[in-house]
């Protein structure tokens, strides 16, 4: 009954209770959009969080903010979310010796679960002393992604630690770690203590040194259960430190690459390099990975190559400080990908670099051969030479000796298979790679010249047939040069037969061939018909 003497009806006060009920609901939806862009406007610099309008990261107080949102279980660890720095953020106002320890980002229970861009900037001076997870984040989740990094500093003591996060689960890509990285109990990496449950850790690389009594990494101290660890690279010292090759291991890449016994999955690396020391004291010391599992076990290594100067790993390829200074190894690295990954700006770069910079593509020139006496069949790669987009490429000497001691004189190279126009040469830029063709002029063969026995006639003559470039062996002009132009036909030379410039002759004893500039100048000048060496 109403105070005015009305009374409602049941009818209408069912319809004035469920309205009422809808109004609760709406103001409660309200309330709660309100008080978490209220956090949000409280908590970053900008941002809504999303991808196009991500929350900005400015300053320390910010980056503190952010981990404070993350661990806020009401905003489910920043799932869906996107984060991002527009500055490099300095720690050392709050954080170093002397002051207070970071406390990473998150818990081992739940891990970062949204995207921070780092945008190319840097944290610097991160400090973390005896902690039990040590990083940046402790755990980056399934579906957490941390991109575009850089973490400088320096991390201490502890159980597991890596610059970027203890244990991965995610994705952490194009970040580059200058931690130093030490006294860790168990296991270390420069990028991630471990890289784990299908985990990728991907274009990154690591410059700063890593210890640990366990497995200790460039990139990941633990690499397993089908994760992948792929175009990264390590320049600093790697040094594990325990006895126990059951769970200690020194690696350039990863100080393991396969699980402990509860899942024995391996882990993938590849298209990695390596030119960092690695030490350690027990046998699992290699330049890529320090343990790669056993029969139960094994992890995979694909395309990956270390300085040969360093600990030899026989599940990669050696490669000396040249053969990475000339561009090949960027080569090699860059077509394993789809996409531009590698770069070198050939002259300057002694060692690839992560870029995706055109101008520093590395292209590779083929010079190819085949053996003439052999009729059809395949080519044999010769040489190969490397520049950057529209550079050009020294060519390969024109004397070619193959695997089996024949050697061939060549006339020029050809842009077509089996083609006889010689057009291409030092002065053409390259624009891709390139393959060409040696045009083959004549032809010689190894024999061995032990002292002539009396009534020996040897011939020596071009196979082909062109008595213009008709070859003469090593063994002949050290016999011409030591006995000098007057005393030819004492040790059987007929100069009736040929023509000769003893001076245009330089010659090396302790060559077994005609190799060089010199030698190759004397044989278009000397030779001109067929040899016979008569001795009698």
């Amino acid at each position: 009954m109403r105070q005015d003497g009305f009374k409602l009806s049941s009818k209408k006060t069912a319809i004035l209770s469920f309205s009422l009920a809808i109004l609760i609901t709406l103001s409660a939806v309200l309330t709660f959009n309100a008080a978490e862009a209220l956090y949000a406007t409280d908590k970053f610099a900008d941002g809504e969080g999303t991808v196009d309008n991500p929350y900005i990261i400015s300053n320390l107080a910010d980056l503190e903010n952010f981990r404070d949102y993350v661990e806020d279980t009401d905003n489910n660890y920043g799932q869906g979310k996107h984060f991002k720095l527009n500055n490099d953020i300095d720690m050392l106002s709050e954080y170093g010796s002397g002051g207070q320890s970071w406390n990473p980002i998150g818990n081992y229970s739940h891990g970062f679960a949204g995207t921070l861009d780092g945008a190319g900037h840097a944290i610097k001076n991160l400090y973390i002393e005896d902690g039990t997870m040590n990083g940046l984040f402790v755990q980056i989740d399934t579906s957490g992604i941390v991109k575009n990094l850089i973490v400088s500093g320096t991390i201490t003591g502890g159980s597991n630690s890596g610059a970027i996060t203890y244990y991965n689960n995610g994705k952490i890509e194009n970040c580059h770690s200058k931690c130093e990285i030490s006294g860790a109990h168990q296991t270390a990496g420069g990028i991630a203590g471990f890289n784990s449950n299908g985990g990728i850790i991907q274009n990154c690389w690591n410059s700063g040194s890593v210890t640990a009594t366990g497995f200790s990494g460039g990139i990941a101290g633990q690499n397993s259960e089908s994760s992948t660890i792929e175009n990264c690279y390590n320049t600093a010292d790697i040094k594990s430190t325990g006895t126990n090759s059951n769970s200690s291991g020194a690696g350039g890449i990863a100080g393991r690459n396969t699980d402990t016994v509860s899942t024995q999955i391996g882990g993938t690396i590849k298209n990695c390099y390596n030119i960092g020391n690695v030490s350690g004291s027990n046998t699992n010391v290699h330049s890529i990975v320090g343990n790669n599992g056993n029969s139960s076990s094994v992890g995979k290594v694909e395309n990956c190559y270390y300085l040969d100067s360093l600990s030899k790993d026989e599940n990669a390829t050696s490669k000396t400080a040249d053969e990475f200074k000339s561009g090949e190894v960027a080569h090699l690295l860059h077509e394993k990908t789809e996409n531009q990954v590698w770069g070198q700006s050939l002259g300057t770069d002694d060692y690839p670099i992560l870029s995706a910079d055109a101008d520093k593509k590395v292209l590779k020139v083929s010079f190819m051969y085949k053996n003439p006496s052999e009729g059809t069949g395949g080519y044999t790669e010769y040489a190969a030479r490397y520049t950057n987009p529209n550079g050009t490429v020294t060519l390969p000497n024109n004397i070619i000796k193959d695997s089996g001691g024949t050697s061939y004189i060549i006339n020029g190279w050809s842009q077509t298979e089996g083609g006889t126009t010689a057009d291409f040469d030092s002065t053409k830029e390259i624009t891709k790679d390139t393959t060409v063709y040696a045009i083959i002029k004549s032809m010689r063969f190894k024999q061995e010249y032990p002292d002539l026995v009396s009534g020996e006639t040897r011939h020596y003559g071009d196979v082909n047939g062109d008595s213009e470039y008709n070859v003469i062996d090593a063994y002949i002009i050290r016999k011409i040069v030591d006995a000098g132009e007057d005393n030819l036909e004492s040790i059987g030379i007929n100069t009736d037969s040929i023509e000769y410039k003893l001076a245009d002759i330089v010659y090396d004893p302790s060559a077994e061939s005609v190799v060089n500039q010199d030698d190759l100048d004397f044989i278009n000048n000397y030779i001109v018909g067929n040899i016979t060496i008569d001795k009698g």
